[in-house]
């Protein structure tokens, strides 16, 4: 992990000269390999320490691969005699306000199993294990709109600072889209997902945890175009307070409703957390970052508000009284109504280009 730190760097290198496919074409295969690994680690009963080496192995590998490719692609050297105090303090004053960002994000994804697990113990397997798919959620987020960053830094360097409004605009929509694509299904098929997944006796007890932690987490990364792009201008230093303030919604209400409701209380924590994450962005930071090039009240209602209008057709099968129909029935009922309000999104809440650029990244993905 701290080698890992370190190949961060390069990383970044490629990242910035906009080489994110380098990146790609070295993390993906390595994740697979490192799963394919452990697995055969684990069956072969390793241990710990046999775990251990694997990933260590393979991760060292990974990062000689980025800095290879650095020092090819943006000529990446490493020179301690080069060490300049201006940099450092450019540095220091950059990485301030992140650093507070990576301490509230420890108090909303890291504390809430420490919680649970002092709390409620029986239910940190369960707990733990809805945290996947919440993983898979942010890092596609960060997948679609990492570009931002040199987007938004390369027009903030030109002077364009009307059109970063725009961007703004649009990739808030597409990712309230996204996640509603993605977490809307799970949120209709959790309890036989869960089954399948865990096993009838833990599904029980996680699918309202799955449920909430979805909840909670599309709610905080629809914000992710917002802070790619704080990052991306720099106004990142002026958000430096409200973070904490999510952290410790988040880590106060999962004490106060874990004590009474257990791990499912711990969970409304993320809820209530990313509430008020989104609200301090809209009514305190938006004005203070972007406030002359961004109209809140046309993004509140273009990319929130109708995108969210669109999956309405989800709620209606939670309406009919339980038993009146057959659970093979109330299955295609469910499909119908989330197949009618992609369809509604498609249609209303993006727009041509927009979908243009979902079905090019869709190809891509898959190719």
């Amino acid at each position: 992990m701290a080698a890992g730190l370190i190949s961060s760097v390069a990383t970044g290198a490629l990242i910035g000269i906009e080489r994110n496919e380098l990146v790609t074409y070295v993390i993906g295969p390595g994740r697979a390999l490192l799963a394919i690994l452990l697995v055969l680690a684990a069956i072969r009963q390793l241990g710990l320490i046999g775990l251990a080496i694997t990933f260590t192995g393979v991760n060292l590998l990974c990062y000689a691969l980025l800095w290879r490719a650095a020092r090819r692609n943006a000529r990446l050297r490493i020179r301690p005699l080069a060490f300049k105090l201006a940099a450092a303090k450019e540095l220091k004053g950059y990485c301030a306000s992140t650093t507070i960002w990576s301490a509230a994000m420890l108090m909303i994804s890291g504390l809430d199993t420490l919680i649970v697990g002092r709390i409620d113990f029986a239910r940190v397997a369960a707990y733990a294990a809805c945290a996947a798919p919440v993983m898979v959620l942010g890092g596609l987020q960060q997948a679609m709109f990492g570009p931002l960053l040199q987007v938004g830094a390369r027009y903030t360097a030109q002077g364009r600072t009307v059109e970063l409004g725009n961007i703004l605009e649009r990739a808030t929509r597409i990712s309230t889209v996204v996640l509603l694509a993605c977490v809307v299904p799970l949120l209709a098929f959790s309890k036989p997902l869960l089954s399948l997944w865990l096993g009838a006796n833990y599904a029980q007890a996680a699918t309202s945890i799955l449920r909430l932690l979805l909840i909670g987490h599309a709610i905080r990364l629809a914000a992710t175009p917002y802070a790619l792009l704080l990052l991306a201008t720099e106004h990142h230093r002026q958000v430096r307070f409200p973070p904490i303030v999510e952290g410790i919604v988040n880590v106060s209400v999962a004490i106060l409703l874990g004590i009474r409701y257990g791990a499912a209380g711990v969970a409304c924590g993320v809820v209530a957390g990313a509430v008020a994450a989104q609200l301090i962005n809209y009514y305190y930071n938006l004005p203070r970052t972007h406030g002359g090039v961004v109209n809140r009240g046309h993004i509140l209602r273009t990319a929130l508000i109708v995108p969210i209008s669109c999956f309405i057709p989800v709620a209606l099968p939670g309406m009919i009284p339980t038993g009146l129909f057959r659970e093979s029935t109330m299955a295609m009922i469910k499909i119908i109504s989330i197949f009618c309000a992609f369809a509604l999104a498609w249609k209303c809440a993006l727009k041509k280009g927009e979908r243009e650029w979902l079905i090019a990244a869709g190809r891509q993905l898959i190719a």
